[in-house]
């Protein structure tokens, strides 16, 4: 009787992400690299595969677009910030739940500081992706509310206070990410975010110093 090898076990979760994660980074800097040298239009999805060396249908099953690869995948911001939520308490606020989700990109950034850059210089560079970059900034803007939403159990339509909170994070995630990349021996993103936040708390509550107090829910 022929002996059937038995399966190799599945991989942990972390290791298929991570894995995951090397391979979206090798197409991501294969496609910059290639837009670097021929030029965004003149850049294929099948050349972007090959030098990456990963079938093309691979390339679809991380990026729909090579316009998703100039501004980085999309969803994976979004699905990291979930399951990293939903590993802290339940009755934490949820912009502390959300600082603290990012905090946990440090390795991931500086493993991919020199893609940021150069990603950050082909935007500055592409005129014809402007208004996909404005597409992708809302859409990021529109998880985020949803997932504040979610946590304070409210409907972002009626409440303000998830699309308030929202933005007020993406600005300063923004800022903190380009002085990470402005400082390239300076503090990791994590450090600049809560640098960043704290002095924005600062600022806004000497705004408010003196405003109306809000009325009673």
């Amino acid at each position: 009787m022929t002996e059937v090898p038995a399966p190799h076990p599945a991989a942990p979760p972390d290791r298929r992400r991570r894995r995951a994660q090397r391979t979206r980074a090798g197409i991501e800097a294969a496609a910059l690299r290639l837009f670097r040298e021929h030029g965004f239009e003149a850049t294929t999805i099948a050349q972007i595969a090959d030098a990456a060396d990963i079938a093309p249908r691979t390339f679809f099953r991380y990026f729909p677009s090579k316009e998703a690869v100039l501004f980085g995948d999309p969803a994976w911001p979004a699905r990291m910030l979930r399951e990293s939520i939903s590993r802290r308490p339940v009755d934490e606020h949820p912009m502390r739940s959300l600082a603290w989700a990012l905090g946990e990109l440090d390795e991931v950034m500086q493993e991919e500081r020199a893609q940021h850059l150069l990603r950050c210089e082909l935007l500055a560079e592409v005129d014809e992706v402007r208004y996909a970059q404005h597409v992708v900034s809302s859409n990021w803007m529109r998880e985020l509310t949803v997932l504040i939403a979610e946590r304070l159990g409210t409907d972002p339509h009626t409440d303000p206070r998830p699309q308030a909170w929202a933005m007020a994070l993406a600005g300063a995630v923004s800022v903190s990410l380009q002085a990470w990349l402005a400082r390239p021996e300076g503090p990791l993103p994590s450090a600049l975010l809560a640098e960043v936040l704290h002095t924005t708390i600062e600022g806004l509550s000497e705004t408010a110093r003196g405003l109306p107090a809000p009325s009673p829910a």
